[in-house]
């Protein structure tokens, strides 16, 4: 019973890991789909700029 334990503690450690880390890499996209869409939207042109 004490190693049936361990294992479920490991297991649900496992699952809030993983979960960490996705949020982590949707957190980067968003970011990044964000900072792409932003700077299209500028309203300073580059040709404009010198």
């Amino acid at each position: 019973m004490e190693m049936e334990m361990v294992l479920k503690g490991l297991q649900v450690s496992v699952y809030g890991l993983s979960g960490v880390l996705a949020v982590l890499a949707l957190f980067y996209l968003v970011t990044k789909i964000m900072v792409v869409i932003f700077s299209r939207l500028s309203p300073g042109d580059r040709k404009t700029q010198k």
